[in-house]
């Protein structure tokens, strides 16, 4: 059987905890501090449902920040999450313009429907909150994708956030294998030919990591990363 491999792609602003979720979720330890202007991918093997997938996820800098790797991951990744905190009212008003990243990276032959999961982080500072939960759930609501609340630092929510988009993904792909939804793409590119040779170029990255991002890694998740 062929390996299931998945990838998403962590988005948002600076300070929200996108390093610090993804490491309670690959190793159960919890980073405080972290360098923001780093962007790297990580390759992990769990199972979610009693099945084995490989997830490929890019940890992203900021929003300005450019490179090949984000542009291959914005532009054929598999599912997005992203991440505001509930103390950071700038970090929610953000979320559209990083729908409208992806969305404008997109192949406009690709027709695969894309999951999305809106992850409002930081709950264990309830007594600071400026962004209401209902706030998210309306926002995430309005765009059609999977919303949660969590908390890196407490450990809660980080494991379920995950695995409902990587149950998404799964279910997503099989409507695409199915012969209904090839037939339907067909349809659809014919209609979209003109102009769209430019958005066919499949872009490809090496993760060739240097020598500064592997200590980093090994920072972040002790002797459990190997590259």
């Amino acid at each position: 059987m062929a390996e299931r491999v998945y990838k998403i792609t962590l988005l948002g602003n600076e300070g929200v905890g996108k390093t610090a979720l993804l490491v309670r979720f690959l190793s159960q330890r919890f980073i405080g501090e972290y360098d923001p202007t780093i962007e790297d991918c990580y390759r992990r093997t769990v199972k979610v449902d009693g099945e084995d997938v490989t997830l490929d996820i890019l940890d992203t800098a900021c929003r300005s920040s450019t490179s090949k790797l984000k542009d291959t991951f914005l532009s054929t990744g598999d599912g997005f999450i992203v991440i505001y905190s509930i103390v950071d009212r700038r970090s929610y008003i953000t979320v559209p313009r990083y729908k409208e990243m992806i969305e404008e990276s997109r192949d406009r032959g690709d027709h695969r429907p894309l999951p999305f999961l809106l992850i409002g982080n930081k709950v264990d500072l309830e007594e600071h909150r400026t962004v209401a939960k209902s706030e998210g759930q309306a926002l995430a609501n309005r765009y059609e994708w999977l919303f949660h609340e969590a908390s890196a630092a407490e450990y809660d929510g980080v494991d379920k956030s995950f695995c409902d988009l990587i149950r998404q993904i799964r279910a997503q792909r099989r409507v695409i294998s199915s012969p209904d939804f090839a037939s339907s793409c067909s349809d659809l590119d014919s209609q979209d030919d003109e102009g769209a040779s430019e958005g066919k170029k499949k872009h490809k990255a090496r993760k060739k990591l240097s020598d500064s991002s592997i200590h980093y890694k090994r920072k972040l998740f002790g002797p459990w990363h190997h590259s």
